[in-house]
């Protein structure tokens, strides 16, 4: 039985190096200026593990064994997959995701089509803000959005603007 005794070292050794978890790193950048995008996610795809982006663009993840496919998404660009074949280095670059504004609506947390929204949606175009001769563009906004109310907050030249966004207790009121 001693004699076997290295053999069966010999084997367990190499399988649990064969199951160690690998590391991929790299650097995600935006295909049209080759700037780093900071922010941008990356998923083991088929799991809810990952990671971010730092401000340089790099990110760092381990992978566990039969993991094979990263997931770039990031807001305004087109999300991508690539499998690691492999590799310990990706670097990807992801390409800008051009929509049409008029049908987009940006919101805290991702983007909507305008016609899946419910509830008000109001947009005023910059041109139609400088053609009112106003001091303060929140001042131009005056009658140009329903449910939006934007007063003097006293007779003094150049102080702000109040808003309130569907009455009293909204957007200024929190932010005073």
């Amino acid at each position: 039985m001693k004699q076997f005794l290295p053999v069966f070292l010999f084997l367990f050794v190499t399988s649990s190096a064969w199951a160690q978890n690998q590391a991929v790193e790299g650097k995600v950048t935006a295909l049209e200026d080759g700037q780093a995008l900071p922010g941008v996610n990356v998923l083991v795809t088929g799991t809810s593990r990952g990671t971010a982006t730092d401000v340089d663009g790099h990110y760092r993840l381990e992978l566990e064994p039969g993991e094979n496919t990263l997931q770039f998404s990031f807001i305004g660009y087109k999300t991508q997959s690539i499998a690691i074949a492999g590799r310990t280095t990706i670097d990807m670059v992801l390409e800008l995701e051009t929509k049409n504004l008029e049908e987009v609506v940006i919101i805290g947390y991702g983007t909507q089509n305008k016609s899946d929204l419910t509830g008000a949606v109001s947009s005023v175009r910059g041109a139609d803000l400088t053609r009112i001769p106003a001091l303060d563009p929140t001042m131009a906004l005056q009658g140009k959005v329903a449910g939006v109310q934007v007063t003097s907050s006293s007779g003094a030249p150049g102080s702000q603007p109040v808003v309130r966004i569907r009455g009293v207790g909204t957007f200024n009121d929190l932010c005073s």
